[in-house]
């Protein structure tokens, strides 16, 4: 299924299971684990900003931020989210390549230029494929086995989490969904996750001295 993108059978809620269960009180996040923001695009409904904290040596994930808004700019989304989303690596789905017909600018482009961290590539599994029921899958794997928690107060997201669900059909309803399709995009790029404590640092640039002479 996870390779395949196969859907899940039945229908119902995808995420069945009492928000106090997946429920934690905030806390400082520890300088050493890896953190990655996300983010879905969105006018008429809403965009949405998200960030993950991954303990590595535990296996366990934190949904420690999460926000969204209709009809926000690229600019009023910065300026919403920048004392949480400052330097953090961002992940972003493929509409984000779409151009406008007028400046010819990716979608993208107007995030960066307003001051978000973009990933350099849209979000993919490692082997390249985006699939949506793979996510799914593995999100609410994590969500029984106690590996994923969200921070309390995150009621924009409780109420995307208690409304999910598959219709008659066994399809994804594709309503009120914009936090959870950010989550699912900051955990398929997690492998670009930075540090706490490098949130700011330059990367080191290699310099090769080798002489041509």
């Amino acid at each position: 299924m996870r390779t395949k993108g196969t859907p899940m059978l039945g229908h119902g809620r995808i995420y069945d299971m009492a928000e106090e269960f997946i429920t934690c009180q905030p806390f400082e996040i520890p300088a050493h684990w890896f953190v990655i923001g996300a983010m879905d695009f969105g006018w008429d409904h809403p965009q949405a900003q998200i960030q993950i904290a991954w303990d590595k040596d535990n296996d366990m994930f934190y949904l420690t931020h999460a926000w969204k808004q209709r009809h926000t700019s690229p600019n009023d989304a910065w300026g919403a989210v920048k004392k949480w989303q400052e330097n953090v690596p961002v992940a972003w789905p493929h509409d984000g390549l779409q151009t406008e017909k007028g400046s010819g600018l990716q979608q993208k482009s107007y995030y960066e230029e307003a001051g978000f961290n973009m990933l350099y590539e849209k979000s993919t599994w490692e082997d390249g494929g985006n699939g949506v029921e793979a996510g799914v899958f593995e999100l609410r794997d994590l969500m029984q086995k106690g590996k994923f928690k969200a921070f309390a107060g995150l009621r924009d997201f409780f109420d995307e989490f208690n409304q999910y669900h598959r219709d008659p059909n066994g399809k994804i309803s594709k309503t009120m969904d914009d936090i959870l399709d950010s989550i699912r995009y900051g955990y398929m790029m997690r492998r670009e996750a930075v540090q706490k404590a490098n949130i700011g640092k330059s990367k080191a640039v290699k310099i090769n001295f080798a002489s041509e002479w």
